[in-house]
């Protein structure tokens, strides 16, 4: 009865100090990856998919996706328009992997990795680029119990111009 108490005690101070990603100051970072979670509505938290982008905002997802053995890739072929805007472009690609380790343990181990360039041609040559690796485990027994945790690498330049310059560049606006 004591462990059970400690691992409620310790799930709720766990999440107190989670924070969720709201907004940010560049906007690729609030972007849904997934191309069928975002003609989906910007969905991706609560859909469950084995699509290899659609686990950014929820990589719990990757430990309940693993339960069936799988490896999954999604590559963009080109840079693409983002959001119709001709000078905005993106470009993604992710790889998905899951297994089931059933025959031993009650327990599904997934992997998945996104990477994202996006570049703002109209501010000069910028580019912006994030790479997330996530890990999610699954316990099958005897409810479906996941958790997964992402790390995230950015780089961001916002503007090619030197800071000296900038004051030219706006007044040739």
């Amino acid at each position: 009865m004591k462990i059970k108490k400690l691992i409620l005690l310790f799930s709720i101070l766990l999440m107190v100090k989670s924070y969720a990603q709201e907004s940010s100051a560049v906007p690729f970072l609030s972007l849904q990856q997934s191309p069928f979670l975002q003609g989906a509505g910007a969905t991706g938290v609560a859909v469950i998919t084995d699509d290899p982008l659609g686990f950014y905002y929820n990589p719990a997802i990757l430990g309940v996706t693993a339960k069936t053995n799988h490896i999954s890739t999604l590559f963009l072929t080109k840079k693409t328009e983002w959001i119709g805007i001709p000078d905005f472009n993106t470009n993604s690609y992710g790889l998905n992997i899951g297994y089931n380790l059933e025959g031993k343990l009650p327990i599904s181990l997934g992997f998945g990795f996104i990477h994202n360039e996006i570049n703002y041609n109209y501010y000069g040559n910028n580019e912006n680029s994030f790479s997330c690796f996530s890990l999610g485990a699954g316990f099958n027994y005897p409810v479906i119990f996941s958790l997964g945790f992402s790390v995230k690498k950015f780089s961001s330049i916002l503007t090619s111009y030197p800071i000296a310059n900038l004051q030219t560049f706006f007044n040739s606006l």
